[in-house]
C-alpha cells in the first residue's frame, strides 16, 4: 500500500454499498440553508467549501458535539441523534478534529497510549490493562500504516507531522467504526504523507462510510467517490471518481431544490 512513487498510484473506482448515515433537511445554524448528506458503506465522500461554510460544524453533529438547528439523522436506517463524543464513539462514529495538537493529542502521551487510549476496555480486563495485547495491536498498526517511529512508547512529540496524523487515523482503524469522519487530514503534512493517507483511507474503507472535510480542492481530487458543498445543499454528481477534476464539478443540471 505504501513506498510506491507518487506518480505512479492510480485509485480504482469503487461501487457505494447500502446507506450507513443520512442527514435530512438538516440546518446547522438558523439561517443556513437546510442540508442533505447521505454516506454509503465502502465510500469516500469529501465535504468542500470555503471558510465559514459550516463544514465543521456537520462533523460536529454528527460526532454529538452540538445540536443541529433543524433536520433528521439516521445511522443504519435507525433515527439516532448522538448526545455525547462518547455516545457517538460507542455506536461507531469517530472523528478526528482539524487541530490535531490541542483537540486530538494529549501532550507527552505515547505513541501507543495515543492509539489504543478510545479503546482501552478492549485491552483491559480486571481493571489492569492487558500491556502484552495493546502492544501487539499498536504494532501491527505501526507496520500497517507505515508509521516511521523508533518504538511504540515514544512520546507523539517525538514524531513528524505526517506520522502524528497516521496515529491519529490508526486509533479510529483499531475500532469497528460505521463512520469515520477527518477534518482537514492533511493539514500539517508534507506531500508523500499526504499521498500515503489517501492511500490509508481509500484502503480501508469498504466496512464503513468516510467522510472528508477539506478545503483545498486539490486535495480532494486524490481521495473522493464524492464530492460535496454545503453551500449546494443536495448537489451530488454520482459519476464523481477520484482523480478526475472534471467529474468533481457540481453539475447544474443534476441540482434539485
Amino acid at each position: 500500500m505504501l513506498g510506491q512513487a507518487l506518480d505512479t498510484h492510480v485509485y480504482e473506482p469503487r461501487t457505494a454499498g447500502r446507506e450507513v448515515l443520512t442527514l435530512r433537511s438538516a440546518k446547522i445554524m438558523p439561517h443556513k440553508k437546510a442540508f442533505d448528506l447521505t454516506l454509503h458503506e465502502g465510500e469516500v465522500v469529501v465535504l468542500t467549501g470555503l471558510l465559514g461554510a459550516g463544514k465543521t460544524e456537520i462533523a460536529k453533529v454528527l460526532f454529538g458535539l452540538r445540536e443541529p438547528a433543524a433536520g433528521t439523522l439516521q445511522l443504519d436506517a435507525v433515527d439516532w441523534r448522538p448526545g455525547s463524543p462518547r455516545q457517538a464513539i460507542q455506536n461507531g462514529v469517530f472523528f478526528a478534529a482539524e487541530d490535531r495538537a490541542s483537540q486530538s493529542l494529549i501532550a507527552d502521551f505515547s505513541l501507543r497510549r495515543t492509539l489504543t487510549l478510545p479503546f482501552l476496555e478492549r485491552f483491559s480486563r480486571g481493571g489492569f490493562i492487558r500491556n502484552r495485547a495493546e502492544a501487539a495491536a499498536v504494532e501491527a498498526q505501526v507496520v500497517a500504516l507505515g508509521i516511521k517511529t523508533a518504538g511504540i512508547d515514544v512520546p507523539m512529540s517525538a514524531l513528524s507531522g505526517g506520522n502524528q496524523q497516521k496515529v491519529v487515523l490508526g486509533r479510529w482503524l483499531l475500532g469497528e467504526g460505521r463512520v469515520l469522519i477527518l477534518d482537514e487530514p492533511f493539514q500539517g503534512v508534507d506531500v508523500r504523507a499526504r499521498r500515503e493517507i489517501g492511500q490509508l483511507l481509500r484502503g480501508s474503507a469498504g466496512g464503513r462510510a468516510t467522510l472528508v472535510i477539506c478545503a483545498d480542492v486539490d486535495e480532494t481530487l486524490e481521495i473522493a467517490d464524492f464530492r460535496q458543498r454545503p453551500d449546494c445543499p443536495r448537489l451530488r454528481s454520482p459519476e464523481a471518481r477520484p482523480g478526475n477534476f472534471e467529474q468533481l464539478q457540481p453539475r447544474p443540471d443534476r441540482a434539485t431544490e
